[in-house]
């Protein structure tokens, strides 16, 4: 279930723009909450919810929340690929990026 639910879906955007903060974020979590709520046919509380959003080994469903990994797929997507831009952009008068990954540093 927990392969093909939630975050694994939304990984691939999640990495690909900046998006911590957006609200389609809770609007996804919430979504996603409530579907678990009906496949396991019992509302959760917000307690149980974050017990959801543990990983399977530390007693959770291994649920992901999609607000949460926003940040840290970001990063570590544009950390991994700043070698290649660079050597892509050498010739080009762009300006870098590097404010943009310096402001979501300083959010972490």
């Amino acid at each position: 279930m927990k392969a093909s639910f939630s975050a694994p879906r939304a990984r691939h955007l999640l990495r690909c723009s900046p998006s911590v903060g957006h609200a389609a974020l809770d609007n996804f979590d919430e979504l996603l909450r409530t579907a678990l709520g009906y496949l396991t046919n019992c509302d959760q509380s917000d307690s149980e919810w974050i017990q959801a959003t543990l990983p399977v080994r530390d007693g959770g469903h291994g649920v992901r929340r999609v607000s949460t990994l926003a940040h840290p797929a970001f990063l570590a997507s544009a950390a991994s690929t700043l070698c290649p831009q660079d050597e892509i952009l050498f010739e080009c008068q762009c300006q870098p990026d590097d404010p943009l990954v310096a402001s979501y540093m300083s959010l972490w």
